[in-house]
């Protein structure tokens, strides 16, 4: 992938946002293994492969990387709990990449969005 990106943007890449999730609703009783397996291949470990892919870009011009999380990493909702386990994870691998990032001046932010009160209420 970081060859590809490489020849788009002229080898130069300032900010990369990931904004990857699944989100399925169940109980954690009722989700195979397997299922959350792939939850978290999606949520982390590919979001994981984009970043070491591109990384080298990114030191280069001293970017940004912006991971979308969720506020259900820090504050669970019932029947979703592995998209929640996924993001909890992002945000730790986030923390962790931005301190072993710093000294190449490249920073890294984790965003735990959530839902304004007033569009809550008009979930499914």
């Amino acid at each position: 992938m970081g060859v590809e990106v490489e020849k788009v943007t002229g080898g130069k890449l300032d900010i990369l946002v990931n904004n990857a999730g699944i989100l399925t609703r169940g109980a954690l009783a009722d989700v195979s293994p397997e299922h959350i397996y792939t939850i978290f291949n999606t949520n982390v470990f590919g979001l994981m492969a984009v970043v070491s892919s591109v990384l080298p870009l990114l030191i280069a011009t001293k970017g940004t990387i912006v991971n979308i999380s969720s506020a259900s990493s820090v504050t669970p909702f019932p029947f979703k709990g592995p998209y929640a386990m996924t993001k909890a994870a992002l945000n730790s691998y986030g923390r962790t990449l931005a301190i072993e990032l710093s000294p190449f001046d490249v920073r890294v932010l984790t965003c735990p969005t959530g839902l304004y009160k007033a569009m809550a209420g008009r979930m499914n």
